[in-house]
């Protein structure tokens, strides 16, 4: 692994949904913050929202008409959705 403490995802069948949904939450958060520490705080996220991302860049391209402009990778309209380590906030 990669030094990250472990992150229980173990559920009891038998418990409440409420109390299910915020063991999960806890976990995710527990989750993005030791994602968060091991990037020194660098954000993360996806791609449509990124300063790199360039909307419709090749519209003749109906497949991948999107462009990553950092990694110069064509994206698609699914693509567009990923969560992208090298993401920047766009302003």
């Amino acid at each position: 692994m990669d030094g990250s403490p472990a992150v229980p995802v173990a559920l009891d069948t038998e418990a409440d949904p409420r109390q299910q949904q915020a063991e999960i939450e806890q976990a995710l958060e527990t989750i993005l913050k030791n994602q968060l520490a091991q990037r020194q705080g660098a954000s993360f996220g996806m791609c449509e929202t990124c300063a790199h991302f360039a909307h419709n860049h090749d519209p003749q391209n109906k497949s991948t008409p999107h462009l990553c402009t950092l990694l110069n990778v064509p994206l698609s309209d699914k693509n567009k959705q990923q969560i992208c380590a090298e993401h920047t906030q766009s302003l």
